[in-house]
């Protein structure tokens, strides 16, 4: 099936926000998160980097994620390993999708499927924008488990991929 975009066109906040990261934790195998050069991390942004040391399995530079392209400047793109103790991590840290920002906590937040790697949901939380990468039967499934997502996120007509 062909994958397509589907849009958030409400912020995920408070148990919708927990309903998106406790259903990537079903068909996702890991997660990234952001840290821009240009920012400082406060005593909160570091104290979730130690929180999740041991799910680090990589840290590189980048110009680019999913949803950013740099022209300028780089960033440090960190991937780690998602399950029951990150993702509770991640509703300790947080209580809405675009509340990723530095310097209170790492930005774009990012969840990658289980089965191939590919992306799942990106965010771009500076600019309050997120979507997923999901076929039409995925979507479809989703909304059988959590009708109410009707309400935040719809097909993007012209963004097949």
């Amino acid at each position: 099936m062909k994958k397509a975009i589907y849009s958030m066109i409400k912020e995920p906040k408070g148990k919708i926000y927990e309903a998106i990261i406790d259903y990537s934790n079903l068909i996702c195998s890991s997660f990234s998160l952001v840290q821009r050069n240009s920012y400082e991390l406060n005593n909160n942004s570091k104290a979730l980097l130690i929180e999740l040391r041991p799910f680090l399995i990589s840290e590189l530079e980048a110009n680019e994620w999913p949803g950013t392209i740099l022209l300028k400047d780089k960033a440090l793109l960190r991937k780690f390993t998602l399950d029951n103790g990150s993702v509770a991590i991640l509703k300790k840290y947080a209580n809405s999708l675009y509340e990723w920002q530095q310097p209170n906590l790492l930005e774009d937040l990012c969840f990658y499927k289980l089965i191939d790697g590919e992306v799942w949901m990106a965010t771009i939380s500076h600019e309050n924008d997120g979507y997923f990468e999901i076929t039409e039967n995925e979507f479809s499934i989703m909304l059988t488990m959590f009708p109410y997502l009707k309400e935040y996120i719809c097909k993007d007509i012209n963004n097949e991929l």
